[in-house]
């Protein structure tokens, strides 16, 4: 899965449980400065977590261990070593969900930037466009589509028929304190964790409780400044009617209700329940700490239906220069280990430094790489010699299909593809084979396992075979024109030209399930 995704999805579950202990412990006291701070900690901390992931609390190790089962690598150890990076590779399925996954992700969060873009475009204009002015040092936009005040940045949106009523030097108070605390700031960071975030739904709920506590916080300073709470409930719900707002703006009649009216009358909760509830915050990181790092790339992991022992040994080979290679306890070579079927690797175990000086020798510090089979399988599949090569047309050079290749004395064999390359299997290091084709010249050459060769085929002349000479040809040779001359059908041909080569019973098809039944 794309490590992106991985990624928002473990920030995602790290939020959710950072909301659910402020909904458990602190939605209901009056920390409203401490619960701001909250929210913002818990969005940083959230973010960063799956960077920390379990997988870096480990010191790596001296050995690497795989097992297999069928094309499937996977890693024993806790960890790799540093000079020793395994590929990985991932497996490709159909077309599913898991496809589409990431460009659904990222539609959604590129039409919630998009929103917030223009929503701030928006405010941004009606600033440049409407009228301005000036109260008690505040710098007011009078727009005629405002219902009720708000603030952007350090700008405060009124409608004209308020301009002038007794209550405005109250209201501003209370925007004031918006913009005093920079809450325009806290909106723009909730808005962007919910695009990036939409599909949870923790971040939505977060965004209104943000809000909410941005009230608290302007209420709170409001009747600081000695202004009764009756006249100021009373102020709010004169602005009580709502209308859909931008998401960058807190209006005074935001979140009007019960719950609202209640913390103007609250007592101050005890510190006590403050830092109560702030003992769960290492039972979330641990949690958090859970997950490795998305973007990890794998490098534990070597998995997928395309890996094969030449990735592997290649990979190896760049980082440890001449290692041993052993294959069922004896030593053998790199030409060999590429050619092994992934099919039958039991396990491949990678010594370095004193573990490969104390089992090995000095000589063998560089690394040692142990290569184990399975013990049941068939005596096709234990060959461990092969030859690849590529069979062409002496004249044209174009590739030749279905090239009879065979084993001389030995029903074993196989045929070029349609790109004229073929492999084959060997019993023995070296061996004689045959490469021969219906109107070309055979070819037999000794084929040397590990070597890739190129055949040439040459095109084998047209054979005339002729009658035995007669004693008196002439006699013979008029006879025939006067059969001719009467229609007669000629009792025998005087000579024949080859037109087709013979071929095997039931043509190239049964050739090759001839050479596959052996």
């Amino acid at each position: 899965m794309n490590p992106f995704i991985v990624y928002a999805f473990q920030s995602a579950v790290a939020i959710s449980l950072f909301y659910m202990i402020y909904w458990l412990f602190l939605r209901k006291e009056t920390f409203f400065d401490f619960n701001r701070y909250y929210f913002l900690a818990s969005v940083i901390i959230a973010l960063t977590l799956p960077f920390f992931g379990t997988g870096n609390l480990f010191p790596p190790q001296e050995s690497l261990h795989l097992s297999a089962s069928g094309t499937e690598y996977q890693l024993l150890d806790k960890s790799l070593p540093s000079q020793v990076v395994m590929p990985s590779t991932e497996v490709t399925g159909s077309y599913d969900f898991l496809a589409i996954l990431p460009w659904l992700y990222f539609s959604g969060a590129g039409l919630l930037l998009l929103r917030l873009m223009v929503q701030a475009a928006g405010l941004t204009w009606k600033i440049s466009h409407s009228r301005k002015m000036k109260i008690s040092g505040m710098r007011i936009v009078v727009d005629p589509k405002t219902v009720s005040p708000y603030s952007f940045f350090s700008w405060v949106f009124i409608p004209p028929d308020q301009v002038r009523e007794k209550h405005i030097i109250d209201v501003l108070a209370h925007e004031n304190e918006h913009i005093r605390q920079h809450h325009t700031i806290d909106l723009i960071l909730i808005e962007l964790i919910i695009a990036f975030q939409w599909f949870n739904p923790f971040v939505w709920i977060m965004r209104r409780s943000m809000k909410e506590t941005h009230e608290y916080l302007a209420d709170q300073a409001v009747l600081r400044g000695g202004m009764p709470v009756h006249d100021y409930q009373k102020l709010l719900l004169s602005y009580a009617l709502g209308i859909a707002q931008p998401v960058l703006i807190t209006p005074l009649n935001f979140s009007l209700n019960k719950k609202r009216m209640t913390m103007m009358k609250k007592m101050k909760s005890p510190d006590i329940r403050k830092w109560r509830s702030l003992a769960l915050l290492p039972v979330v990181m641990f949690l958090s700490l859970a997950f490795t790092d998305p973007f990890d790339h794998g490098k534990k992991t070597v998995s997928g239906t395309e890996t094969n022992a030449q990735n592997i040994t290649d990979t190896i080979k760049t980082q440890l220069p001449e290692p041993m290679y052993i294959l069922n306890g004896e030593r053998t070579t790199m030409e060999t280990v590429k050619i092994l079927d992934p099919h039958k690797i039991e396990n491949i175990t990678v010594l370095k430094g004193e573990k490969a000086k104390t089992e090995y020798g000095d000589d063998e510090a560089s690394g040692v790489i142990i290569i184990t089979t399975k013990t049941i399988f068939d005596e096709e599949n234990t060959r461990q010699y092969a030859a690849t090569g590529k069979v062409t047309d002496a004249l044209t050079g174009k590739p030749m299909q279905n090239v009879n290749i065979i084993v001389n004395n030995t029903t074993r064999g196989t045929i070029t593809d349609k790109d004229g390359e073929f492999e084959l299997p060997l019993e023995k290091e070296q061996e004689k084979v045959s490469f021969s084709f219906v109107g070309y010249r055979p070819e037999i050459i000794d084929l040397k396992s590990g070597n890739d060769v190129e055949i040439k085929l040459k095109k084998a002349r047209a054979m005339i075979i002729l009658p035995p000479p007669e004693n008196n040809p002439g006699e013979k040779f008029r006879a025939a024109l006067k059969s001719q001359k009467s229609q007669a059908p000629a009792k025998e041909q005087e000579y024949m030209i080859v037109e087709s080569m013979p071929e095997f019973p039931g043509g190239m098809q049964g050739l090759s399930n001839y050479i596959a039944s052996k």
